[in-house]
């Protein structure tokens, strides 16, 4: 009688665990700072303070064709910073 209490409660606390791990990562990306405070503090290099490599993946904050830009390194997967696209992709 007691393990479907224990499996229901267990499913709700990893759900739970889940959920806020993911909403940190997402506010994480909403904080990054833009595109020129982050080549202001790297020196105009733009190359991963992690790894030091200068090759960029990006994604978009929301879906794939959000304005909002996500920069991360492509080595690493580190979060470097963040820029608004200039125009909407059709």
């Amino acid at each position: 009688m007691a393990l479907p209490a224990i499996m229901f409660v267990a499913f709700f606390i990893i759900t739970f665990v889940l959920f806020t791990s993911h909403l940190r990562h997402m506010k994480a990306q909403r904080e990054l700072p833009t595109r020129d405070a982050f080549l202001d503090t790297q020196g105009g290099s733009g190359a991963c303070p992690g790894c030091g490599v200068s090759e960029r993946a990006e994604h978009g904050l929301d879906d794939k064709d959000d304005r909002c830009r996500i920069v991360a390194c492509a080595q690493c997967s580190k979060l470097l910073y963040q820029y608004q696209r200039e125009h909407e992709v059709n």
